[in-house]
């Protein structure tokens, strides 16, 4: 498709500019910091209803307010989300379908990034777990909702993070080798993109389009709180020469991924600067070419579902 006018400096702002998303439900995962936070406040500011996801319902209240005190006619909810636990995020999509009949759009924000090597609830490796496990139990969950609205989309973040590895297969837990945490990120990001590709595959025909976006690097944002100092040289080099931008840059693809409509047409596509990303795994931006294979995007759907099941 053409590319857009927009690029790395757009804002979420500025995205949104001109819409009018009064009526429209849309949930925002990890929406108490960040780039999260900052897609739910343009998102009600222009309109939509928005539903805080977080694990920590007092930080989320606090987002919320804040959000209200830019935006007093806001309209927001607060859903707690736990995604380190399956059974948890079961539970909250049944909260939100015991009180909304349809959603609009489903933003899978949330995750971590580098974690020391740790489970889940179920005893899953954690990065994979929280980043994908959990949004891909939840996305299914709310799928009666999703459809319900007729033009419904999903937008699960990835990471150019996602060149450091494709998925595992054949050990996606480490159960069987040395535990590397920015192999294991990089597959947790590679895994949001083959979700996207296999969701759309699947449901694009009932009206749901799913894509996978990049933010951007991206500093104000608690996602590298378990970064240590020997990660640095990891994270220079990942970085090198891309453009750090600021929260509102970060949040502008998924804003633009909800809005904008030449994207009917383009499910399951990889977005950057807001833009379909083109393939490459040299320089800073680009994508690696296994999160486009068909066959490994279903192959993962089949495998998550056994480990949701």
């Amino acid at each position: 498709m053409p590319k857009s006018e927009y690029s790395q400096t757009t804002t979420a702002d500025e995205i949104l500019a001109g819409h009018r998303l009064d009526g429209q439900t849309i949930i925002v995962t990890g929406a108490n910091t960040g780039i999260g936070k900052e897609t739910a406040r343009t998102l009600a500011a222009v309109g939509a209803h928005v539903v805080l996801a977080a694990r920590d319902l007092n930080k989320a209240q606090v987002a919320a307010q804040a959000i209200a005190e830019q935006h007093p006619s806001a309209s927001l909810d607060l859903l707690e989300l736990d995604l380190n636990d399956l059974q948890q995020v079961r539970s909250a999509a049944q909260q939100f379908a015991n009180k909304y009949s349809s959603l609009n759009a489903l933003i899978n924000n949330a995750g971590i990034m580098a974690t020391p090597f740790g489970t889940t609830a179920q005893g899953y490796e954690q990065q994979f777990g929280v980043c994908h496990l959990g949004h891909f139990q939840f996305t299914l969950a709310l799928l009666p909702q999703l459809q319900a609205a007729g033009q419904a989309r999903v937008v699960n973040l990835s990471s150019a993070a996602h060149k450091f590895s494709d998925v595992l297969f054949d050990d996606i837990h480490f159960e069987h080798s040395e535990y590397n945490k920015w192999q294991a990120y990089g597959q947790a990001k590679s895994a949001n993109a083959l979700f996207s590709l296999e969701l759309d595959k699947r449901y694009a025909k009932q009206g749901i389009r799913a894509f996978s976006v990049h933010p951007g690097a991206i500093y104000e944002s608690e996602l590298g709180r378990h970064i240590v100092p020997e990660d640095v040289a990891v994270i220079k080099e990942q970085t090198e020469g891309m453009f750090v931008k600021t929260v509102g840059q970060g949040a502008a693809t998924s804003c633009w991924a909800v809005v904008e409509s030449s994207l009917e047409n383009h499910g399951g596509v990889y977005l950057e600067d807001c833009n379909v990303a083109t393939p490459g795994v040299e320089g800073t931006t680009g994508y690696a070419h296994w999160i486009t294979d068909q066959a490994s995007a279903e192959r993962l759907w089949e495998v998550s579902e056994q480990m949701i099941a």
